[in-house]
């Protein structure tokens, strides 16, 4: 699973913000509402896989992870405020016209994936090997 985990934020990452720009008209419901939406998903699944991937399989602290995940999650936070208010302009014109928020959509978003990106690579690659139960040749022990 960690494995397919950055294919799957560079596909939402890519829907997010390449599907934007295509949209043909300007109607309500058309691109740029499912690109908004799939930068949403992308910025709320990513610090949640990375909690559950990394809960069974450190044993011991690791700052590293630790600081990688809570910017994750920052960085989540600031995309999912971002695309939150671009989709609230009603239009992807009115998105476009506000500059704020276009750039602090655009840098949430992108870094998210950088650092998802750079997060997966410091992934645990297996849980530790637990020490078999060795029984003796002569049947259980008691105690």
């Amino acid at each position: 699973m960690a494995r397919r985990l950055p294919v799957a934020c560079a596909i939402l990452a890519f829907t997010g913000i390449v599907l934007l720009q295509f949209d043909p008209t300007d109607q309500p419901g058309h691109w740029w509402v499912p690109g908004f939406t799939a930068s949403i998903i992308f910025a709320l699944a990513t610090p949640v896989a990375f909690t559950v991937l990394v809960a069974g399989r450190v044993q011991k602290p690791n700052r590293d992870m630790r600081w990688l995940i809570a910017i994750t999650a920052l960085l989540a936070v600031l995309s999912v405020a971002a695309s939150s208010q671009m989709l609230s302009y009603g239009s992807r014109y009115g998105a476009s016209g506000d500059i704020g928020g276009t750039a602090m959509w655009l840098l949430s978003t992108v870094g998210l994936l950088a650092v998802a990106l750079v997060t997966t690579t410091y992934l645990p690659k297996s849980s530790p090997p637990s020490e078999p139960q060795q029984e003796s040749p002569d049947g259980p022990q008691s105690p």
